[in-house]
């Protein structure tokens, strides 16, 4: 009850009902399968932060597979527009080889041949390389491709 004024009103649904979720002493919200275990229990713990542990690793493992198929499209991506061009080149400067043929005799008159080689390097080598990047697309991929101006300039004494 309840003094408004110089009246009392009488307001019965808030006397009767003290818990806005009970009705006629059922609570809805309540599970019949609920296991009694303590607030404080320690193996509850452990099974709720495992729980979420295991949860919050699907989307992590989504993720991942995600990552790693874009990593190979990619890939693919990357060897399709290579092969179409020379690939990994090396730049070397020239060497002259001469090969001479000699008949010689071992100690039993027997007579053999002895190939010697002689490799002659370039004593000055300037070698002027001008590196040309270019961009190239294969859907979201971007891929650079390097052409070259090659020049060089040599002298080779014997």
């Amino acid at each position: 009850m309840q003094k408004i004024g110089a009246k009392l009103i009488d307001l019965p649904i808030i006397e009767q009902s003290f818990n806005f979720f009970t009705l006629k002493g059922y609570n809805i919200f309540r599970n019949p399968f609920r296991v009694k275990m303590k607030k404080d229990s320690v193996a509850l713990r452990i099974l709720l932060i495992a729980a979420i542990a295991i949860l919050l690793l699907i989307p992590l493992l989504m993720i991942q597979s995600l990552i790693t198929d874009r990593q190979q499209y990619r890939f693919e991506a990357v060897h399709e527009i290579s092969k179409s061009w020379a690939g990994a080149q090396t730049i070397a400067g020239p060497m002259i080889t001469i090969t001479n043929k000699e008949e010689k005799e071992d100690k039993k008159g027997e007579k053999y041949f002895v190939t010697k080689s002689f490799h002659y390097l370039p004593e000055n080598l300037i070698i002027d390389v001008d590196v040309i990047p270019e961009k190239r697309y294969r859907g979201i991929y971007e891929v650079m491709l390097f052409s070259q101006n090659y020049s060089s300039s040599l002298l080779i004494k014997k």
